[in-house]
This record gives C-alpha cells, structure tokens and sequence, in this order.
C-alpha cells in the first residue's frame, strides 16, 4: 500500500513538467559548476574545522605573521604596509594559541573584521580593550578571539560553536554582529559573502527592499535567540551587539534580549569621545586608515558598554566612584 502510494507520489512529481525541469536544470548545475569550483571559494574550509581566514582568493594559516592590507580604500602608502603586525596563533586566528585546559576566566570574543581588528593595532580594538580590564581584576586563562574579516551572522556562529566544541565552553562570549545584509551568495560560479545593503541602497523598488529587510531582521532574530538558548543550556554568560545602528532598533524593537548591548547612541558616544584627550590628535580617532573600519574612539566606547553591562549584571567587580 505504502509503495503504491509513493509510486502515485513520483507519477504526480513527474507530471508536473515545470517542477521536473527545475529540478533537472539544478541536477546539472551542480554537477557542472558547483563540483568544479565548490572548493576554490574563500569559504572552503579544506578540511579545517575553522573556516579559515582569507584576504581576496589567499588562505591565511596559523602562525603566518603579516595579514595583508590590501583595500581599494587604503592609501597608497599603506599597501603593503607592515608597522602594524597581524601574529596569527595556532588556528589562524589573532589572538593567544587555543587550549583546552583553562585555568582563570575564561572569555571568548567573536564578531567580524572590527572584532579582528582590520588595520587596526590589537591592543585598540575593543575585545582586547575589554580584555585587558578584565585581566586587571581576574586571573585570565587567555585572549581568545575567533573575530573573522568578513563573517556574516552564520559564519561567526560557525566559528563559536567549533570553538566550544574543541577547547570548551567559555564562561563569557562577548559579540559584535555586523549588518544583517550581509550574505554567501553564488557569484560568477563561486561562493561570495556580498554585503546586499549596498545593492539595496541601489534599489529603487523600496517596498522590496524593506520586505526583504524585515525579513533578514526576523530570521536573524530568531538566530540571535537560538545562540541565546545554546548559552544558558551551557551556563555561558552572553552579550552581544551589533555596530549597526538600524539593526539594533529593529532588534530592540522585534525581541527583548536580555543578552544585546546598544552601542549605537551617537550622543553618549560623543560625550565619551570628547574625554579621550591623549587620542585627539591621532588620525585613526573616528576611522581606520582603510577609511572603512571604526577607529580607536568607537572600540573603547564599545569596550566600556560591554564592561559596564558586566559590572551592573554582577559578573565582574564594580568600583566605586
């Protein structure tokens, strides 16, 4: 009965000319173009736990020193530039060589190139900011930080679960999310990650493009609140953020996260910036050299919400003032 079943099932499939050309045209796609060059996209891990760090079409691997600063944005004198260093640890990240035996405070920090920290001094960039507050008050198992340039919604996550999965779970896992636009598209016979606000920001059809938005913004809420429920089965302290200014009131406004820090107040980071009087005369206060990047200004506000998050949820001593 049930073969009988499943034999009028395939007759109905195959009457439907239009579904049965569909799926063959997509049969011969993959054979034809996905097979071929599914491992010379910059996501192929090639066997890597990790997805391994990349810079245009090069794989950067573990202990390689100088990560490249090519960029269309960055001045001439700075291509090739190497004043600042890029040390990758065992794994291909920047940050100390993962372990799995940890001794102190554990923390993990993940995001994308600004949690890298892309031309951009480690000891400026927010996570390590944070961390260094940290180790002042607590005895520290390391700098971990699987920040990758680049990365979308899933790909951070990615990389935190294979994190927890080989060297444990930390005890905090501080985020920054880029913008939610950001996708792995298939491009010119290749993976690409593409960064679709720009194209909708191209758009003229504005209806589409908020359609689409709202949806990118649902769907990546309801990611946000799975790595939420992931944490508390683990008994992981989260905070995560997101350096987009829209999409942290479209998260604010969408799910009440107990977990998400706004860092997008332009008033209070203003009033913070004007006290940073031995960084006022560097050029990288508001922006990177790559004129991309936040500069030194925007990771210490950054630093300083995710610090005060910890010391008003007590997870970490606050001083009295």
């Amino acid at each position: 009965m049930k073969f009988d079943l499943y034999t009028e099932y395939l007759s109905k499939l195959k009457a439907n000319d239009d579904f049965v050309s569909i799926m063959e045209a997509r049969v011969e796609s993959i054979l034809k173009n996905f097979q071929q060059s599914a491992m010379n996209h910059p996501f192929a891990s090639k066997g890597k736990n990790f997805l391994p760090i990349y810079d245009i079409d090069r794989i950067l691997e573990s202990n390689q020193k100088y990560y490249s600063l090519n960029s269309e944005r960055l001045d001439s004198s700075y291509l090739n530039n190497k004043d600042i260093e890029y040390s990758l640890n065992n794994e291909g990240f920047r940050g100390d060589d993962f372990k799995s035996n940890h001794e102190g405070l554990h923390v993990l920090f993940a995001g994308c190139s600004e949690t890298f920290g892309n031309s951009s001094r480690i000891e400026d960039n927010w996570s390590h900011i944070v961390y260094e507050y940290l180790k002042e008050k607590n005895k520290m198992s390391g700098y971990f930080n699987v920040g990758f340039p680049g990365g979308n919604i899933e790909i951070i996550i990615h990389q935190i679960m294979n994190y927890i999965l080989r060297y444990g779970a930390p005890d905090i896992l501080l985020i920054i999310f880029p913008n939610i636009e950001r996708k792995i598209c298939w491009v010119d016979n290749k993976f690409k990650l593409k960064n679709k606000k720009t194209e909708i920001e191209l758009n003229t059809n504005l209806s589409d493009d908020q359609k689409q938005y709202f949806e990118d913004l649902y769907s990546a809420c309801l990611t946000y609140m799975q790595l939420s429920l992931f944490c508390k089965i683990l008994k992981i302290k989260l905070l995560f953020s997101t350096y987009d200014s829209v999409d942290s009131l479209g998260i604010k406004t969408l799910f009440n996260f107990p977990e998400f820090i706004s860092i997008n107040n332009s008033n209070d980071f203003m009033k913070y910036a004007q006290t940073l009087t031995e960084y006022e005369k560097r050029e990288d206060l508001f922006i990177r050299r790559d004129n991309s990047h936040r500069g030194v200004a925007f990771h210490k506000f950054w630093a300083k919400r995710f610090i005060d998050k910890l010391e008003d949820d007590g997870i970490i001593y606050k001083e009295e003032k």
